[in-house]
């Protein structure tokens, strides 16, 4: 078997060290299963597609089958038939010990949320027989096969969550690898107490004060960035540091690199305790950066894949620390070194990884005031998706390409990008970009003198689509002076809920960090609830 790339290695590190969802992956990999199946139905003429049993189909499947049906043009001639068992599937499993069953009803009532989110997007009509007890000849129990924890990391990457708490269920004396991974499993169906719970517990079982400092790490995270308790998460930090400093001689743990992801959650936590008072994000500067500069002097030297992924991962933080400080020139060197130009030109992934760094650069270009700069970054990156047959990351990009070129005033520039990217998003049934691109092909209709174009457009995506870009009452008393043009110039999103249907946590603790207000007032109602 051939040695895994760096980029594995380093996502295995991503999936070991964060409590963040960084599905993109995933949710590109649905659509494009889902695109196949889709067009493979459309060519078969009048067909009709029905699912035996949605509480058994695994959850990477059944999205899959779900975007397919969501993707039919209006014309289709394809028929889609959604059978689900009274017995519930999931729910009508009994395990043999009380574990298993904690965990067979977190199965449970994960898949029953899919299943809810999956009826109202897919506006599911009950009709006799398509809902009901037709399932003879399915399968009894619900089974899993035996996996590895490298194959419950690729459950755990792929969203396939029912399996691994199956998985869980299944283990008679979990080691303290199983307990981080079924934590993750938690953290990413939100259920943050369960999560906490199973690191404290492989966290009595850790022999080594390196795995030990980890898992005190990982529940530092949770209660930082999802309970959005400062002060357990701190004591959890500094309980991990105590450990370290305990370390014995044999310990087969990168003690430096272990405290370093200490400083590094430290420094997050120094913006933290600022913006959760409230107070000016300034005062907490110089020690958010004393964290981040004793974290990267800790793992300067060492080339191992973890080591490698933590420098990129500070060096990525400090940009984010210096355009949080306005001190964009600086920020930007930062994400220039970060993410070098020549190793993602070696990443073989059709230009994608490129195309990523190339948006990364250019959308703080444009926030720092430098549209101009930013402008052929953009284009570029975007060709790039565009070649590799990317259309939702196209879509994506152009909402931020069409926005620069606004912002410099090519507004016929914008506005065939904003067309082309209103018929994508909705041909891709993506309410985001859909709003953004048609607010920005709004815009460009007023500024060229059509303000009866800019309003049929308002009205059309209102009445047909539900999507309205002002208050309905002042569209239809022709008031369009609430209309905002895009202005958000970002990367490729980590995450694409509208395809991979997990939702994402309320509140986003990057741009909490930045300031957004409407963030900043969720995490005020989040932290009262």
């Amino acid at each position: 078997m051939p040695a895994p790339t760096w980029k594995q290695q380093s996502s295995a590190m991503a999936a070991l060290r964060r409590v963040s969802r960084e599905s993109a992956g995933t949710a590109l990999l649905i659509d494009t299963a889902a695109r196949l199946v889709a067009d493979a139905l459309e060519w078969l003429g009048p067909v009709a597609v029905v699912t035996p049993d949605t509480t058994r189909i695994d959850r990477p499947s059944l999205k899959v089958l779900a975007r397919a049906c969501l993707l039919a043009p209006a014309d289709s001639q394809v028929t889609w038939i959604w059978r689900q068992s009274r017995d519930g599937g999931f729910n009508a499993v009994t395990q043999d010990n009380v574990a298993a069953d904690a965990f067979g009803r977190l199965a449970a009532g994960s898949r029953d949320d899919l299943l809810a989110t999956l009826r109202t997007i897919l506006r599911v009509t009950p009709v006799n027989g398509a809902v009901g007890t037709g399932t003879a000849g399915m399968p009894g129990p619900v089974r899993v096969s035996a996996r590895t924890v490298a194959g419950a990391c690729a459950w755990l990457s792929t969203q396939n969550y029912d399996a691994g708490l199956w998985w869980a269920g299944g283990l008679t004396d979990p080691t303290v690898d199983d307990h981080r991974l079924i934590a993750l499993i938690l953290t990413n169906l939100n259920l943050h107490d369960q999560a906490i719970d199973q690191l404290q517990t492989g966290h009595a079982k850790a022999r080594h004060a390196t795995l030990r400092a980890h898992l005190l790490y990982m529940q530092a995270l949770i209660w930082s960035k999802r309970k959005f308790d400062l002060v357990r998460s701190e004591d959890c930090i500094a309980r991990a540091h105590q450990a370290l400093d305990a370390a014995l001689a044999d310990d087969p743990g990168d003690v430096a690199m272990e405290r370093a992801w200490l400083h590094n959650g430290q420094a997050m936590n120094a913006l933290l305790v600022a913006r959760f008072a409230g107070r000016p994000v300034a005062e907490a500067f110089p020690l958010s950066y004393d964290h981040l500069t004793r974290a990267f002097a800790g793992v300067t030297r060492g080339h191992t894949p973890d080591r490698t992924y933590l420098r990129f991962n500070l060096l990525g933080n400090m940009s984010n620390l210096m355009e949080i400080r306005g001190e964009y020139a600086v920020a930007l060197d930062l994400l220039t070194k970060t993410f070098d130009e020549d190793l993602t030109a070696r990443i073989d992934d059709g230009g994608l990884s490129r195309a990523a760094q190339l948006c990364m650069r250019a959308g703080l270009m444009a926030r720092s005031g430098d549209p101009a700069s930013a402008l052929p970054l953009f284009t570029t990156a975007h060709q790039l998706v565009a070649a590799a047959n990317r259309p939702l990351s196209a879509e994506i990009l152009a909402r931020s390409l069409g926005a620069t070129q606004l912002r410099l005033g090519l507004v016929d520039q914008a506005r065939t990008v904003f067309t082309q990217g209103l018929d994508q998003a909705l041909a891709q049934r993506g309410a985001a970009g859909a709003r953004a691109h048609g607010a920005g092909l709004a815009t460009c209709h007023l500024r060229q003198g059509r303000p009866d174009q800019a309003l049929d457009l308002v009205m059309r995506l209102g009445d047909e689509d539900g999507l309205w870009l002002v208050p309905p009452d002042a569209a239809h008393a022709r008031d369009l002076s609430a209309l905002a043009p895009p202005s958000s110039f970002s990367s490729l999103p980590t995450s694409l809920p509208e395809i991979d249907l997990e939702g994402l946590h309320g509140v986003s603790i990057a741009r909490v960090l930045h300031g957004h207000s409407d963030d900043l007032g969720r995490l005020a109602q989040a932290r009262c609830a």
